[in-house]
């Protein structure tokens, strides 16, 4: 992985997550159910809980990207996506999502090199997750 993407994203996600109003977890859900009203069925908590799990789970990934057990781990939870039922086709939908709610909390910290740093962070790593996603069960 390029550590100068690696640095903007793990920098900018820390900027987004020291300011809690409002939380980026909330954000993302938020937007991602006026776009893919369907994604309702599938997450069916309160958006609290799953804001607060997409939290934990997008600070695991952003913090191992150092570490090459990011792809295990990407692997791991893509599986675990499509045993929820999360299809490829919903993946167009959580990138502009999540890129809606960073592009909100950043603001004129969302640069063209934030941008780039943060589709690279998110097509390497999505990539991974459908490809896992569509394997067979052992």
């Amino acid at each position: 992985m390029i550590d100068q993407e690696i640095q903007i994203v793990q920098n900018t996600w820390y900027d987004v997550t020291k300011n809690e109003d409002p939380k980026i977890g909330v954000l993302f859900y938020t937007r991602l159910f006026e776009e893919a009203p369907r994604l309702k069925i599938i997450f069916k908590n309160d958006i609290t809980i799953h804001g607060k799990r997409f939290e934990s789970m997008m600070n695991y990934l952003v913090n191992k990207l150092n570490n090459s057990n990011v792809i295990h781990e990407a692997r791991s939870l893509g599986r675990k996506y499509a045993e929820y039922g999360i299809t490829t086709e919903h993946y167009d939908h959580i990138k502009e999502a999540l890129f809606w709610a960073l592009r909100t909390k950043l603001r004129e910290k969302w640069t063209p090199d934030v941008m780039v740093s943060w589709i690279w962070f998110y097509s390497t790593l999505s990539c991974i997750m459908k490809d896992a996603g569509r394997e067979k069960p052992a």
